[in-house]
């Protein structure tokens, strides 16, 4: 009987495959390793976190960027008008 009890469900839980099962989803998802080392998925992210954070650090900024706005001019000509 289940350390948890019976019929929990809890305790009936094995998060390790065994090795037949293994064998068939070794290829079959691009997430089978992310799952099976949680911790070197944790220090991954861990990793892509500290480099975007250190690449923020590192934009260049500028208190007054030199921006061209557009500008549109528009003349008519109305002949025999005055200015």
């Amino acid at each position: 009987m289940a350390a948890g009890g019976a019929g929990t469900g809890v305790a009936d839980y094995d998060p390790v495959l065994p090795r037949e099962a293994e064998e068939d989803i070794s290829g079959l998802s691009p997430s089978t390793p992310f799952i099976r080392r949680p911790v070197a998925t944790s220090l991954l992210m861990l990793a892509i976190f500290l480099a975007g954070l250190v690449a923020y650090r590192l934009l260049p900024l500028s208190a007054l960027p030199q921006v061209d706005y557009p500008t549109i001019q528009v003349t008519t000509y109305y002949p025999g008008a005055s200015p």
